[in-house]
């Protein structure tokens, strides 16, 4: 028959023993969060690369799509939330989104070119923000559009 103390002393033996597993235990949890952080981390790298824009090709088409009498000035790719780059942004374009500033001789150049525009299937919602003569028949505008698979709109 097994005795109080006897149990006892087992007990002391397995305590000791759990005493030098759980700074093990402990380490492999630590591991654990770690590698699934590092699991999150690969899953978001890998969702990137899938979704990137290859951006010359795009350029190489907008730039086959400006009408003759079209400048553009500026291209500014809003990718996350940001500040305007200067009061002349503001409201600053929701995140995604792509301003194109530039000028033109004549308003129905800016027609032809936000026609154009809806044809490439990476821009969707394409709105002329800002028209403003600048001269006798020579205009500046401002152009956002969202980044992503769209067109036609």
């Amino acid at each position: 028959m097994v005795t109080a103390k006897e149990v006892q002393a087992d007990l002391l033996a397995v305590e000791a023993q759990l005493d030098q597993y759980r700074p093990i235990t402990r380490e492999f949890q630590e591991i654990k969060l770690r590698q699934g952080d590092a699991q999150e981390k690969v899953l978001h790298l890998n969702k990137l690369i899938k979704d990137r824009k290859n951006w010359s090709v795009f350029l190489a088409e907008l730039s086959s799509q400006i009408p003759e009498g079209i400048w553009i000035n500026k291209i500014h790719l809003y990718h996350i939330a940001e500040e305007a780059l200067d009061e002349e942004e503001r409201p600053v374009p929701p995140p995604n989104s792509l301003l194109i500033r530039g000028s033109s001789e004549g308003v129905e150049n800016i027609g032809k070119l936000i026609f154009a525009l809806n044809q490439l299937r990476e821009l969707s919602s394409i709105k002329l923000d800002e028209i403003k003569e600048v001269s006798s028949g020579d205009y500046s505008y401002t152009i956002t559009a969202s980044i992503g698979v769209g067109g036609g709109n």
